[in-house]
């Protein structure tokens, strides 16, 4: 029975049922409101996080409950809610009914991933086993990682209005990051996994996933047919100008070749007017150092010498100062919030210092020539390994880099809630009370912040 398997609850309409239940357990307010169950009210009432809520239980893969979702059981909003983030639940690292769904994945060597809880449940009534869902966020590195553990394969079978989104396209790259193979299924206009399940059935919805699911370069092409104008040739221009991004990411020469043939056929173009376009893509990133293949030549050799992986320079702030050198705006977005001092590593402040008084003063912005003006050994270094950077996050979009920031910002505040709940442990094991209820009183403080970068 899936609502069994899937341990489903009810969290009442009365505002303090739960409270209540837990104070008579020996659960002190403040430790309800870190691990997200209860909240403050203004007039310092506590009262349930979740009320009148069919309830889900979102495990870890160990299967142990580290936050809820509930879905409004009448009318209100909103319809959905998560568990704030707490110490050991963040949305950017877990998949809703993952710990369930593994047996089967490994099984079929696919993942079908989902939006919400009630699609991941209505697959499984239809024996569907291979499914988790995002629980409403967008993909992140964390995601790609945890699904890389069973299957590099990867469905996104979004509703038809987000699967549209930049979020979902962007979603898609930051998974094939991981080393995931993915592919995202189009649902018609309207229609969620849930309503396809009930209209459509099993086999129709399987077929879909599995036969018809498009690949990344196919799907950036059909929603860039739809945006622009195909019979006129400023919108094959500007269809041939999307797509190009994604084709020059293609690593396979056959892959890469059937593409350049499927899109010179869709738009009446011819396939050498599309390679010249894409070696002229490639050659404008050339010109900022940076090389996106797997390999270098070797000056002594006709083989291909693999590029060693370079773990030290590696993470979300890395990235983002490399981003800031192919586009130098960002260091404009950085510097009013949060701050170049931000930045852990006195190495990236310097590189980003150095940019921004090299964006200030007029002059041209390559890796090599802020490696001139570096003091630190350590820039030096960093600055030089930009050229075997085998992926960057798309930096020319200043709206969605705002949002890789406040990305940065919210895994810095996680860290500090993660550091204060040790030395809570600690005060915690000293018996000291006082210290103990400063600790408490802080971390709700970093949780209220990282609530409002949510």
């Amino acid at each position: 029975d899936v609502v069994n398997e899937y341990l489903l609850g009810y969290a009442p309409r009365a505002g303090k049922y739960l409270c209540t239940y837990l104070a008579k357990k020996g659960f002190t307010s403040d430790e309800l409101i870190m691990a997200g169950l209860a909240r403050k009210l203004k007039n310092g009432d506590i009262v349930d996080y979740f009320r009148d809520r069919v309830m889900f239980p979102i495990l870890d893969m160990r299967g142990i409950p580290i936050g809820f979702g509930g879905r409004i059981s009448g009318r209100g909003e909103p319809k959905y809610l998560n568990t704030a983030e707490t110490f050991i639940f963040n949305k950017g690292r877990v998949l809703y009914g993952l710990n369930l769904a593994v047996p089967e994945i490994r099984r079929e060597d696919y993942v079908i991933v989902v939006e919400g809880y009630t699609d991941v449940m209505r697959a499984k009534q239809y024996d569907i086993g291979n499914i988790a869902a995002t629980l409403g966020t967008a993909f992140t590195e964390d995601h790609g990682k945890l699904l890389r553990r069973y299957t590099k394969n990867v469905v996104i079978a979004f509703d038809a209005d987000t699967a549209g989104s930049a979020a979902a396209i962007r979603g898609m790259e930051i998974l094939v990051q991981c080393g995931c193979t993915v592919k995202i299924a189009m649902f018609p206009e309207g229609e969620d996994p849930d309503d396809y399940l009930k209209n459509k059935g099993r086999d129709s919805f399987l077929d879909l996933v599995k036969r018809k699911s498009l690949t990344l370069v196919e799907y950036v092409l059909h929603n860039a047919c739809k945006k622009y104008d195909i019979s006129s040739i400023t919108g094959r221009v500007d269809i041939v100008n999307e797509v190009i991004p994604s084709l020059v990411k293609t690593d396979n020469m056959v892959e890469r070749g059937a593409y350049i043939k499927l899109i010179a056929e869709k738009l009446n173009l011819s396939e050498e007017a599309i390679t010249q376009e894409m070696l002229k893509y490639a050659k404008g990133l050339q010109k900022t150092g940076i090389i996106r293949g797997k390999k270098v030549k070797n000056n002594y050799t006709d083989d291909g010498a693999e590029i060693p992986k370079l773990s030290k320079f590696s993470g979300p702030q890395h990235n983002l100062v490399w981003m800031s050198v192919l586009n130098p705006k960002i260091v404009d977005l950085i510097d009013e919030d949060p701050g170049i001092d931000f930045l852990s590593e006195p190495y990236l402040r310097e590189v980003l210092s150095l940019i921004k008084k090299m964006k200030d003063l007029g002059e041209e912005i390559t890796p090599s020539a802020i490696m001139d003006m570096a003091d630190l050994e350590e820039s030096k270094q960093f600055l030089s390994h930009l050229y075997f950077k085998e992926y960057l996050p798309p930096c020319d979009n200043l709206e969605n880099v705002g949002l890789y920031i406040k990305d940065l910002k919210r895994r810095a505040l996680l860290d500090k809630v993660k550091a204060k709940q040790e030395e809570l442990e600690k005060a915690q094991n000293q018996g000291d009370r006082k210290l103990l209820r400063n600790y408490m009183e802080e971390i709700n403080r970093l949780h209220g912040f990282i609530r409002k970068e949510i």
